[in-house]
């Protein structure tokens, strides 16, 4: 919603301002959202969604989870052929998900990429990422924020360490990236 309010949680795009109002929702993969889940992280992404308002701007961040340990237990235990298929089953079960989301809300739907910061889950991301920006791409409801290359160093290996916080999670200095990104996919 846009709000004139400028704070430490205000970003400035397209010469509006808009206030970012977190809904956290831990533990929760893209496996979880398939029709039927009933673990509890999908309760908690049901009650965050029911308190955001109809009309909103929204942007999605999940996947992490799931290229750590669901995708490649699942693919362990034979239950998908190769990595590819596990990353297409959950890239799938989330963008319906979202579809979903955005149709019965009215919603602006960003997709955020995974961040590539642990070196272990890295490759894993790499391919998430890939077959996501590609699936949000033919989607006519939800935008993909294209910004996942400036998140690795220049041989596209490693991580960006000028956006490095404490080698879990990424620093807020890579905000001007997401918002640039914001700023390409509402003039698409």
């Amino acid at each position: 919603n846009n709000n004139n309010n400028n704070n430490n949680n205000s970003n400035y795009t397209n010469k509006r301002t808009f206030h970012l109002v977190p809904k956290l929702v831990t533990g929760l993969k893209c496996w979880h959202m398939r029709p039927g889940c009933t673990f509890f992280p999908r309760k908690n992404f049901e009650n965050a969604m029911e308190s955001i308002e109809d009309g909103s701007m929204v942007i999605f961040n999940f996947g992490e989870i799931d290229c750590r340990e669901g995708i490649l237990t699942a693919v362990a235990q034979n239950k998908y052929q190769d990595l590819d298929q596990g990353i297409d089953a959950s890239v799938s079960i989330y963008v319906e998900m979202l579809e979903e989301q955005t149709l019965s809300k009215n919603l602006i739907t960003f997709v955020h990429p995974i961040v590539p910061v642990l070196d272990p889950t890295r490759p894993t991301v790499k391919r998430f990422n890939q077959r996501l920006r590609k699936k949000i791409k033919s989607s006519k409801y939800l935008k993909y924020l294209d910004f996942f290359d400036e998140l690795l160093s220049k041989d596209g290996q490693n991580f960006n360490e000028a956006y490095a916080l404490d080698g879990t999670h990424m620093s807020p200095k890579y905000l001007p990236k997401m918002e640039e990104s914001i700023n390409r996919a509402l003039a698409e």
